[in-house]
């Protein structure tokens, strides 16, 4: 039971992670103001926001079939787009919050990842 909470929780936090980095795109689209934190156009911006959203959705749907692709692809996804955030983003004390996010999204793919190796 333990290893489908981490499996569930894993699909809520890709959910989330695809809502967020859709949300960030319409954001920088319709309010310029919302773009003062990025040190490149906002443009290449949304551009690697949207790729990451995509990845996520096909990570999301490997989660979805409990392959074991589907975590590491979570894994492979998101240390990646961290380095891009220290690269898009001003360092302030919100990538704190970013790396933490990261983290979270990291452990539970791994968790989750170690529960499917485990019924092989």
């Amino acid at each position: 039971m333990k290893g489908e909470k981490y499996h569930l929780i894993l699909m809520v936090l890709v959910t989330f992670a695809i809502i967020g980095g859709s949300a960030s795109i319409v954001i920088w689209y319709t309010q310029p103001d919302m773009r003062m934190t990025l040190v490149v156009d906002y443009i290449e911006a949304s551009i690697a926001a949207a790729i990451i959203a995509v990845l996520n959705v096909v990570a999301l749907l490997g989660i979805r079939m409990k392959s074991k692709w589907g975590p590491l692809l979570v894994i492979a996804i998101t240390v990646p787009n961290r380095i891009l955030g220290f690269l898009h983003f001003e360092i302030s004390a919100g990538q704190g919050l970013f790396i933490a996010w990261s983290t979270v999204l990291i452990i539970f793919a791994l968790l989750d990842y170690m529960q499917l190796s485990k019924t092989d």
